[in-house]
């Protein structure tokens, strides 16, 4: 899956819709404290090329946000991560 084999793998699986300016400003400050550490989000192919520039207008590495394909439930349960529910929205049927 293209995730590092040392660090840290955050996850926020939601629609790009539920993706707050808050919550990703406060993800982009993490990236930046967390040497290694990346944040996996699958969000449609139009939407990487947004997601890429407000990484690197964050200061961030854009290398650091991995995109990668949809995985069935039991896939997403043996990636080491801490997924990330987003007020109002939670993490709903995913685990």
């Amino acid at each position: 899956y293209n995730l590092p084999d040392e660090g840290f793998v955050f996850c926020s699986f939601n629609t790009l819709y539920k993706v707050d300016p808050i919550i990703f400003q406060t993800w982009m400050n993490v990236l930046r404290r967390v040497p290694g550490s990346v944040l996996w989000m699958q969000p449609s192919k139009e939407g990487v090329p947004l997601l890429r520039s407000e990484v690197v207008a964050k200061g961030v590495d854009p290398t650091r946000l991995r995109s990668l394909p949809w995985l069935e439930e039991e896939e997403h349960l043996g990636v080491k991560s801490l997924c990330q529910a987003q007020t109002p929205y939670g993490l709903g049927s995913q685990y």
